[in-house]
């Protein structure tokens, strides 16, 4: 986690490497669009001849076995993806997982199964639902237009508002992974009540490795924001390769970029994402994550006492100590905890069931109170 004064030494170093990317990325645009848009038609063509896909209306629609994959409609913008095990309609208690960037649900399969297996364990005698949702435009499933930070942010509210008139009996639990942390800051600063929840009926949020204020100052935030800033050439780039990017191609390249102990569902959602227009979007709301995501929002005591913040420890390079201490100072009646394991920022590649049994453990403790 940065230092203040490594904050302020890579401030004064930002101007000079947006400057240096940006150079980069847009001559690389310039130079590669042509040649990348001839060899991916080609690369198609022969992709065409030697193999055939399935129709995009079952090639992302693809579900694990045990879950339920489905598109809800929540927002006048687009339809949601969601992911769900355990029957939602008559859940007594719906755990909804609000992703990180990128937001497809099938990165939270392995996270959600193990979570759902310790509700069931722990024999409550509640029928438990736990689901995830996508960011608009973040998975192919339901297609979408590029959407700002600010747009997603009231797409997941009006997503929980939906899902709460859909099972008015429902107690609900909230999970918030990096960015989605902040989309849940936002529903109880006031994107929820402008959807229609009922915040009563949510009886704990836990925001796991938040990433709630001054993104674009983290040190990951140094490193990622000039590429972002070179959105137009970046898209541009996407889209000339796209045609080549098949499923049966991607998966081989995704695994390896995953790592060994990535779950093959985490491989399957990445596939997906360069397979369609998913990346160009998931990459357009990381850049206005950069600039819309400044200070947290304040809350009332009262919303604050149903937060429980996980914050990521030495390896965290999304958020820097001087913002952590802030976050401490402001949200006093919240429960705030350090992550003392080495416990990477994307924990569902690698350490879903130790995330999930914490988490099941803190849901436990508040759920029915």
């Amino acid at each position: 986690m940065a230092s203040e004064r490594e904050v302020r030494d890579g401030l004064e170093r930002f101007p000079v490497t947006w400057s240096v990317a940006a150079t980069a990325a847009h001559a690389a645009a310039i130079a590669l669009y042509i040649p990348l848009t001839v060899t991916a038609r080609l690369a198609s063509i022969v992709g065409n001849a030697v193999s055939a896909e399935l129709p995009a209306t079952e090639l992302y629609t693809v579900q694990p076995r045990g879950f339920k994959r489905e598109n809800i409609r929540a927002s006048e913008i687009a339809e949601t993806d969601t992911l769900s095990i355990g029957e939602r309609s008559t859940a007594d208690l719906t755990v909804v997982v609000v992703p990180g960037n990128p937001g497809h649900p099938l990165f939270y399969t392995a996270f959600m199964e193990r979570l759902h297996k310790q509700a069931v364990a722990a024999a409550t005698g509640r029928e438990v639902c736990v689901m995830a949702i996508s960011h608009l435009g973040h998975s192919p499933a339901a297609p979408a237009r590029p959407c700002s930070y600010l747009e997603q942010s009231r797409h997941a509210a009006d997503v929980v508002a939906t899902l709460q008139r859909s099972n008015p009996r429902s107690e609900f639990v909230l999970v918030g992974h990096s960015i989605g942390c902040r989309l849940l800051l936002d529903m109880f600063a006031g994107n929820g009540a402008a959807a229609g929840w009922d915040e009563s009926r949510v009886s704990r949020a836990v925001l796991l490795f938040p990433t709630v204020s001054f993104i674009g100052y983290s040190p990951n935030g140094f490193s990622n924001y000039p590429v972002m800033r070179c959105y137009s050439a970046m898209s541009a780039i996407l889209e000339a390769a796209r045609p080549a990017m098949k499923i049966g191609w991607l998966e081989p390249a995704a695994s390896l970029r995953l790592g060994d102990a990535a779950p093959s569902t985490s491989v399957r959602a990445l596939s997906e994402i360069f397979a369609s227009e998913s990346a160009a979007n998931l990459l357009y709301m990381g850049l206005t994550e950069m600039t819309d995501v400044l200070g947290a929002p304040k809350l009332d005591r009262r919303a604050q006492e149903k937060l429980l913040f996980y914050i990521g420890g030495q390896c965290e390079k999304w958020v820097t100590r001087p913002d952590v201490e802030q976050l401490e100072r402001e949200f006093l009646a919240s429960d705030i905890r350090h992550c003392q394991e080495e416990i990477p920022h994307a924990f569902v590649l690698s350490h879903n069931e130790t995330v999930a049994d914490k988490t099941w453990e803190w849901v436990l403790n508040t759920i029915g109170s």
